[in-house]
Parts: C-alpha cells; structure tokens; sequence
C-alpha cells in the first residue's frame, strides 16, 4: 500500500509600515472695518478723500485706537453745504457786521446791509442820527462747518482746540463749540447719504458730546461724537454712503467800543476719527 502525505503550508507575508505625514491647511479672510472721511480739496474745491482709516488695532481712544490711516493727508472742514472753504489754508473766516444802539435794548440795527453776516465794501446803509446814547456795537458772530464720513463700522470722534496766533485763553473763553448734527442726505455739490443711515441709531442729534462748550473746555482731546451703527445702510458709492457731520462756532462779543480798536480770534480745531 502506498501512502501519499500533503504538506498544507500557511504563508504568512509580514508588511512593514513605511513614512506618512499629516498636511494641515487653513484659509482665512477677513474685511477690517474701514471709515472714510472726505471734504473738499482747499485749492480746487474738489471733493477729496482725504483719510481712510483701517480698523488694526484694539485702542479704545482715538489716542489709543491703534488704527491705521491708509492716507497721509488730513481733511479741510468746508463751509456747511457747500463744498467751499475760504480764508489761509482752507480755514473759515467769518467777520462781524457792527450794530448802531440808539438806545439801551432797543433801537438797534445792523450795518450788514447785504446779510451776508461781514460788513465789507458790499454794504451800503442810510445816514443815521446820533443821540448821546448812541454806541457802536458788534453781533454775535458764528461760523459753520462740515464734513463727511462714510463707513462700515461704528466709529468715534475726538476734538482739541489750539489758539491760533494771538488769540488769548479770555478770548477763548468766549468763544463756544456747538454740535448741529448730522445731515443724512443732500446736495453740496456733490449728491451724497442715498445709501446712508445715520451714524447713531437715535437719529441726527443722538451720540453727540460736549455740546455747547467753551474752547477753554476743549484745550485737549475731547470725545464729541459716539456712533452705535455703521453710516452704509445698503450698497451704494462712497457719497452714496456718506452723511455729513456739521459743527458750529461762537463768538459772544457784546458790546464794542471804537476804543477796542481792532481785534481777530480763533482756534484750529483738530478732529480726530477712530474705531474704537
């Protein structure tokens, strides 16, 4: 008898794990907030924007704010709704048209015969009797100023005010700072706030700080102006987007005597815009 024996044999094959690696990737965007501020060009009259702050830092005042001002240049305030400045270095001069004061609260007029608040070679007025009460006096003179902002975040604005040339601090003290809000939309020249809101969800008066002040009050960085919403409410240019904040100056003179002789003031307010 013959017997035949199988080998089963079980391979068994062994592998052996080689290198690997783990490739991680992250893409991010990101859009910082952004304020505009424009006005007009001083020499041409142009609009120009003039400050284009980008929200890089985490400040809280405009001291401190870390923002970063993409534009060298600052902005001119122009007289309020227009697109004009006048006076050195786009600075608004107002001049004051005198008063005749016949008697004690009563009896006054105005030399400013054209209304245009300056008494200059364009006035013309009739001849005047004068009584022993008569004196000279001068009106409460007021400039008011503009500019514009157009952003897509809230934003804050600081002031200081500085004497300019021999101005004294008497003299600042007589002089106020008034907040006259903001304009949503309109037509200085240029169309502006068809795609605007207000900066302030409390409307055009709402934010504001400070109001009424003596320029005293403001000798250092003042806050004047909190905003809780961004001015661009829906797509739209930058004008579209853009309201104008307005501001009003005050000299209480009173009563003005030939003896004075002649006199100029005013301060250069500097505004300071920031994301807080």
């Amino acid at each position: 008898m013959q017997w035949r024996v199988i080998l089963c044999g079980v391979l068994t094959m062994v592998f052996q794990p080689v290198g690997d690696a783990n490739i991680s990737d992250n893409a991010h965007f990101k859009v910082n907030g952004v304020v505009v501020v424009w006005s007009a060009d001083p020499t041409t009259g142009a609009p120009l924007a003039a400050d284009f702050i980008v929200d890089t830092g985490t400040g809280s005042t405009g001291a401190t704010s870390g923002d970063t001002d993409e534009i060298a240049e600052n902005v001119t305030a122009v007289v309020t709704g227009t697109l004009e400045t006048s006076g050195p270095n786009g600075s608004i001069v107002q001049g004051s048209p005198m008063t005749i004061n016949q008697a004690t609260g009563s009896n006054a007029f105005s030399t400013d015969s054209n209304g245009d608040r300056v008494m200059d070679a364009n006035d013309a007025f009739s001849a005047f009797g004068l009584r022993g009460i008569t004196r000279t006096g001068v009106q409460q003179m007021e400039v008011q100023s503009s500019f514009y902002v157009a952003s897509s975040v809230p934003f804050r604005i600081d002031t200081v005010a500085t004497p300019v040339g021999a101005t004294t601090t008497a003299q600042m003290a007589q002089m106020r700072f008034f907040v006259d809000g903001v304009t949503l939309s309109g037509d200085d020249g240029v169309v502006f706030g068809g795609a605007a809101q207000y900066p302030n969800s409390g409307g055009a008066n709402a934010g504001w700080r400070n109001n009424n002040s003596q320029f005293t009050q403001l000798m250092t960085p003042t806050l004047v102006f909190v905003g809780n919403q961004r001015t661009a409410a829906s797509r739209g240019t930058l004008t579209d987007q853009s309201v104008r904040l307005d501001f009003r100056y005050r000299y209480n003179t009173g009563n003005f005597s030939l003896s004075d002789g002649v006199f100029e003031a005013g301060a250069e307010f500097v505004y300071t815009v920031y994301i807080p």
